[in-house]
């Protein structure tokens, strides 16, 4: 049985080697057994305070050792399996640890076409030109020395189809459709938003020939910000964006805004953005064309006239105007209507005018006249094409 003298002589040169031995935790593991042994032996409260103080710093090392390590596990998850230079050495990351960092884009093969988008006729011409000219006659563009256009802007009220069209001139023409959202794309972490644009125009080029739709822009990409990320963003977008036109890749970005007039002014110059075209609110044969796509494969009374419900969404007497969604939301809300009447009647029903009319009370115009107006004054000012 050692004595009081031979612990702490003991204790003591055991927390000097640890300090010199790089932490050694066989060490430090046997500096807590005699810590234990100190405090049962001793009858000094001075002795017992310092030990416990080397104790507690013991401690707090050993937690900001901890620290270090998880946050460099951490690092290794999101380097991806890849090599990375430690202190001019390559240091590899097993592929398991690897964090899919493009999950937040959604890619795909739409399987609708402009048979499935009413009116913007228009905007149907110059999405053929974007898109399906330089696949289907790139001699003609090696003839005329024509570079493919790279960017296009369509801007309008929500709820006009901005986002439905471009994925139908994706079906349309057979390419990827990337879609890319700003609430996804930024982040606070550091450096992250800049790195999620540059994998935004990446996944298109692997996704070639495709469309990057980018969406709500003026929310990702604004003129002014008290942010300081923002400058960052805009100018890897801008980077991305001329890289374009270097590469020649087979990508077109289509940008969406509901708010043209809060975009950054770099970024929809021309020779990064090449037409920029208002899609407004539907007129009347669109809005026919609407109710006929939302209730084509829906059994209908005989008093359904798709012209007159088409009449019946004209501008309202207090300035509104129907978007192609508050249509799309009568078409349903008269289904539900037809849905209730069957169940509670035990028979299936058609959908007839008067759970049209239930829609119409539910479902009122949502685009103001004062809105209209800003847009066609914006439009005027930079818009290429009008629908």
């Amino acid at each position: 049985m050692m004595d009081k003298i031979s612990i702490l002589s003991t204790y003591y040169e055991l927390i000097r080697k640890y300090w010199n031995q790089r932490h050694e935790p066989q060490i430090r593991s046997r500096i807590i057994t005699f810590y234990k042994q100190i405090q049962r032996t001793t009858d000094d409260k001075t002795e017992a305070e310092e030990a416990k103080n080397s104790i507690s710093l013991l401690e707090k090392e050993q937690s900001l050792l901890n620290g270090k390590n998880n946050r460099k596990q951490s690092t290794d998850m999101r380097t991806g399996g890849q090599s990375l230079k430690k202190n001019g050495a390559k240091v590899q990351v097993p592929e398991e640890a690897e964090e899919p960092t493009n999950q937040f884009l959604v890619v795909e093969k739409p399987d609708t076409n402009f048979s499935h988008v009413a009116g913007l006729g228009q905007t149907k011409v110059e999405l053929c030109r974007a898109v399906e000219w330089p696949l289907k006659y790139p001699e003609y563009y090696s003839y005329y020395a024509l570079e493919p256009q790279k960017g296009i802007m369509i801007f309008g009220p929500s709820g006009c189809g901005k986002t439905h069209i471009a994925r139908c001139c994706a079906g349309e023409f057979g390419v990827s459709f990337v879609l890319a959202e700003p609430a996804n794309i930024n982040s606070h972490w550091h450096g992250k938003s800049e790195r999620n644009v540059a994998l935004c125009f990446q996944t298109a080029r692997q996704n070639a020939p495709s469309i990057l739709y980018i969406d709500e822009t003026d929310l990702l990409l604004p003129k002014s910000t008290t942010s300081s990320v923002t400058p960052k963003v805009v100018g890897e977008f801008q980077i991305q964006m001329d890289g374009f036109q270097k590469h020649r890749e087979r990508v077109i970005v289509i940008m969406s805004s509901n708010r043209p007039w809060k975009i950054h002014q770099h970024l929809i110059r021309r020779g990064r953005i090449d037409r920029i075209i208002y899609v407004g609110q539907p007129d009347e044969q669109a809005r026919a064309k609407v109710f006929q796509l939302n209730l084509e494969n829906t059994p209908l009374d005989s008093d359904v006239s798709f012209e007159e419900l088409a009449k019946r969404t004209a501008p309202s007497a207090n300035g509104f105007y129907y978007s192609c969604s508050d249509v799309k939301e009568i078409a349903r809300t008269a289904k539900e209507e037809a849905l209730d009447e069957a169940v509670k009647k035990g028979h299936k029903t058609p959908v007839g005018l008067r759970h049209l009319e239930i829609g119409f009370d539910k479902a009122k115009p949502s685009i103001s006249e004062k809105d209209v107006q800003k847009y066609q004054e914006w439009a005027n000012d930079f818009a290429s094409a009008v629908d």
